[in-house]
């Protein structure tokens, strides 16, 4: 089960989950509050920072899995499932791997 994520940013916006085709689904989350690269908020998506704060890895059947093994320096604590400071283009290489991010589009 995910955690609910506004006990841990304090901020009031919280990045929505990234769901890829596969059903993989992540956290990444980026700000002043958060373990990114710069450590302040911008107008930009995620993909404009260093490195980003990623967590709550669930697959399509919401149960916890682990990134890739070159990941595990940038766990941030290992009783939570959070990544600090974790290069952008590991995140999108993750994203790739999983059949790229669904997006939605709004009904016209």
């Amino acid at each position: 089960m995910i955690p609910p994520t506004k006990s841990y940013h304090v901020r009031n916006r919280v990045n929505p989950r990234i769901v890829c085709r596969d059903g993989v689904s992540l956290s990444v989350q980026f700000g002043g509050d958060a373990h990114c690269e710069p450590q302040i908020d911008q107008d930009c998506p995620w993909q404009d920072y260093d490195s980003v704060e990623v967590g709550y890895i669930c697959d399509e059947n919401n149960k916890f899995i682990f990134p890739p093994d070159h990941w595990g320096s940038y766990q941030y604590d290992y009783k939570v499932m959070i990544w600090a400071c974790v290069p952008v283009t590991f995140v999108e290489a993750f994203i790739d791997k999983h059949g790229g991010e669904v997006r939605t589009t709004q009904p016209q």
